[in-house]
C-alpha cells in the first residue's frame, strides 16, 4: 500500500506513480496544482484528503482493497467519485483506447482478421459500458442519493414506498455484469497476435492502456458493489423499518 503523506507535493507524487495522475485528473487536479500538497489541492477543489489519499491507496494495491477505510466515508463522496469516472471513462478512457486499437490497424496497412474481431468486440464492451453508466446514471446513483436525503426533508409516504418498490437496490445489482471480464478476453486476443502486430508503434501503448482500463473498471465496481452498495443497503433497511 502506498504510503503518502497529506503534505507531499503533487508532482513528487505522480512522478514515483503515474499512473495516479489519471485519478487525480477526475477531481480536477490538473497541471496547474501540481506544484501544491495534496492537503493544499484537495481544498482548492473541494475534496475530501483523507478520501483521496485512501482512493490512491486502492489504485496503488488493489490486492488490499481498503473496503473498511472507505465506508468511513459519506455515500456522497463514493457517488461523487464514481459519477466522475464514469465521466473519465465515457470522454477520456474509452474514447483513447478505441483510438489505439484503431491505430494499430492503421499502422499495419493491410487487412488483418485477428484486429477486426478485436475492434469489433472492444467496441461492443464500451457500448456495453456505456448503457451500464446510462442506468446507473439515470436510475441507481439518483435513487440512492434520494434515499441518503430522506432524513433531511419531509416526504410523502406513499410516493417513497412506491419508489423504494420499484427500485430496490438488489434489482440493480443483480444487472452488474462481468465487463472486466469481457474486456480481458478482448486483451488476451491482442497479446496472442503475431509478431507482425507486437512491433507495430502502437502495440505496447494499446496493451497498457487495456490493462489500466480494467484495473480502473475493477477499483470501480469494488466501490460501488463492496462500500456504495451496502450502504445504501443499510439506508434502506433503516427507512423501511419506520414505514412498514
Amino acid at each position: 500500500m502506498v504510503t503518502i503523506s497529506k503534505e507531499a507535493r503533487i508532482k513528487d507524487l505522480i512522478e514515483q506513480h503515474a499512473y495516479l495522475k489519471d485519478v487525480l485528473s477526475r477531481f480536477n487536479i490538473d497541471q496547474g496544482l501540481f506544484g501544491l500538497t495534496i492537503v493544499d489541492a484537495c481544498n482548492v477543489v473541494g475534496l475530501n484528503a483523507d478520501f483521496l489519499l485512501t482512493l490512491l491507496g486502492a489504485y496503488e494495491n488493489p490486492d488490499a482493497f481498503p473496503e473498511q477505510e472507505l465506508k468511513k466515508f459519506p455515500v456522497t463522496t463514493m457517488l461523487d467519485f464514481l459519477q466522475k469516472t464514469h465521466q473519465y471513462y465515457r470522454y477520456r478512457r474509452l474514447p483513447e483506447a478505441e483510438k489505439y486499437i484503431f491505430d494499430l490497424i492503421r499502422e499495419l496497412m493491410a487487412p488483418h482478421a485477428m484486429l477486426d474481431e478485436i475492434n469489433r468486440e472492444f467496441t461492443e464492451v464500451k457500448e456495453e459500458i456505456l448503457e451500464h453508466i446510462a442506468l446507473e446514471e439515470a436510475s441507481l446513483f439518483p435513487y440512492i442519493l434520494y434515499l441518503y436525503n430522506i432524513g433531511y426533508n419531509e416526504y410523502n409516504l406513499v410516493e417513497l414506498y412506491e419508489l423504494m418498490e420499484k427500485n430496490a437496490i438488489s434489482k440493480f445489482t443483480t444487472e452488474h455484469d462481468d465487463i472486466e471480464r469481457q474486456l480481458e478476453l478482448v486483451l488476451d486476443k491482442l497479446e496472442s497476435c503475431d509478431d507482425r502486430i507486437q512491433q507495430l508503434p502502437s502495440f505496447d501503448k494499446t496493451v497498457r492502456h487495456l490493462h489500466g482500463l480494467i484495473k480502473d473498471l475493477t477499483i470501480h465496481k469494488w466501490v460501488e458493489d463492496r462500500v456504495l452498495t451496502p450502504a445504501a443497503i443499510e439506508i434502506e433497511k433503516k427507512i423501511r423499518k419506520e414505514i412498514y
